[in-house]
């Protein structure tokens, strides 16, 4: 995972849910967005998907998910 431009350090998407499963609900009683532009193929599409689930679980009234799958084929 990345954002593009700045000097924030590349680190893993599922690293990334699962700090805001862990640390996003402590103080917090809203529902949290996640808002996704994402460059995948489909195969990455369905792992993205899975750890999601994992995650965050079917269940999970509190998070709200607003995302974007840009299909990439390339290299």
């Amino acid at each position: 995972m990345t954002h593009g431009f700045t000097l924030v350090t590349p680190c893993g998407l599922r690293e990334v849910l699962e700090a805001i499963a862990d640390f996003g609900f402590t103080n917090n009683p809203y529902p949290i967005t996640l808002s996704l532009e994402l460059h995948l193929c489909p195969e990455q599409m369905a792992l993205l998907r899975r750890a999601l689930i994992d995650v965050f679980g079917r269940q999970r009234p509190t998070v709200v998910i607003l995302a974007v799958a840009i299909p990439s084929y390339g290299g």
